[in-house]
C-alpha cells in the first residue's frame, strides 16, 4: 500500500448563517477567499504533487484544486453517503478515486462540493464512483499521493500503517467521561512518539461567526504567531508537543456543553517531535 497523507483543518462542518451570507453561491465566496485572504487557506499547502485530496467536510476541495492538486473531492454529504467516518471506506474510496485520477477520470477537473451544489454533489459523487466501479477495482494499488482533510469538529488525525489505528480526535472529543477522553488523548500521543503515526495540524477554524474579526485586519494568518480554536482540554496536548499558546478569549464554539477557547500560537515546536511534521 502506498502512503497516505493525512491533512487536518480546525474548522466546523457546519453552513454559514443566512443572515450573514443569505446566498450560496455568496456563502462559497465567503470561503473561498472574496471575504478572507487566500492566502490563510492556501498558504500551509502545497499539493503540486498530489493527485487527490479528499475533504468529506466541506469547502476544502476546490482550495485543494486552488493549490495544485490534480484531483479533489469534497462534501458533507459525501461522508453521509459513504459512511466515510469509517477509516476501510474512506481508503477504499481514495483507491477508487486515485486510481481514477490516473486513468484520466473527470475527477481531475471536477469537485463535488455539498455546500456548492447541494444535493448534486451527492449525487454526482455516487455517479462517478459506480462508474468506475468496473474498472477500478478495490485490490489495485493505491497511488503515494493521496490526501485526506478528516471531518468535525476539532481535528488531529492520526496517520499509521495499520488501518484500525486511525482514529481521529472528533471521535474523542465525543467520549463524555473525561478521564477516558484523556486516556484516548495519551493513546494518540504515545502511538506517534512510537512512530507508528504521524500528526499533521494546520490548526485553522475559519468559521466567520466564531472568529473575532479584527484578529485578521492587520495581516493575513501565518503558520506561526496564528490564532486557533481549540477545547480546552487540548492545551495539555499542545504543552505534550511542546507547542506554546496563550489564550486569548474563551469561545463556547463547539457543541452544548463543550467549551473551547482561541489561543495565539505563541512559540512552536521547536525542534519537531517525532512524528509530527508540522503544527
Amino acid at each position: 500500500m502506498g502512503s497516505i497523507r493525512f491533512s487536518a483543518f480546525q474548522k466546523r462542518n457546519e453552513s454559514v448563517p443566512a443572515e450573514l451570507v443569505p446566498d450560496i453561491e455568496g456563502m462559497w465566496s465567503y470561503w473561498a477567499g472574496t471575504v478572507w485572504p487566500p492566502q490563510m487557506v492556501l498558504q500551509p499547502l502545497d499539493l503540486r504533487d498530489t493527485d487527490v485530496f479528499m475533504d468529506v467536510g466541506c469547502a476544502i476541495g476546490e482550495h485543494a484544486i486552488y493549490a495544485g492538486c490534480r484531483g479533489g473531492t469534497s462534501g458533507a454529504g459525501v461522508r453521509e453517503s459513504y459512511g466515510l467516518d469509517n477509516p476501510k471506506k474512506m481508503i477504499r474510496l481514495a483507491n477508487m478515486l486515485s486510481r481514477a485520477v490516473k486513468m484520466g477520470h473527470p475527477l481531475a477537473d471536477k469537485v463535488w462540493d455539498y455546500h456548492r451544489y447541494g444535493q448534486d454533489a451527492l449525487g454526482g459523487m455516487r455517479m462517478h464512483v459506480e462508474r468506475c466501479q468496473d474498472e477500478i477495482t478495490d485490490n489495485a494499488p493505491l497511488l503515494d499521493n493521496v490526501r485526506f482533510a478528516c471531518v468535525n469538529p476539532y481535528y488531529l488525525p492520526i496517520r499509521s500503517d495499520s488501518v484500525d489505528k486511525l482514529q481521529s480526535l472528533s471521535t474523542i472529543s465525543y467520549e463524555p467521561d473525561p478521564l477516558k477522553r484523556r486516556n484516548m488523548i495519551k493513546e494518540q500521543l504515545r502511538v506517534v512518539r512510537a512512530g507508528e503515526g504521524r500528526i499533521h495540524v494546520l490548526g485553522h477554524d475559519y468559521h466567520p461567526t466564531k472568529m473575532p474579526r479584527n484578529m485578521f485586519d492587520d495581516q493575513p494568518l501565518h503558520l506561526q504567531n496564528e490564532y486557533i480554536t481549540l477545547p480546552h482540554e487540548f492545551e495539555e496536548v499542545a504543552g505534550l508537543l511542546g507547542v506554546k499558546l496563550r489564550r486569548v478569549q474563551d469561545s463556547p464554539v463547539y457543541d452544548p456543553g463543550r467549551h473551547g477557547a482561541v489561543y495565539l500560537v505563541e512559540e512552536k515546536a521547536k525542534p519537531l517531535p517525532k512524528g509530527i511534521f508540522r503544527f
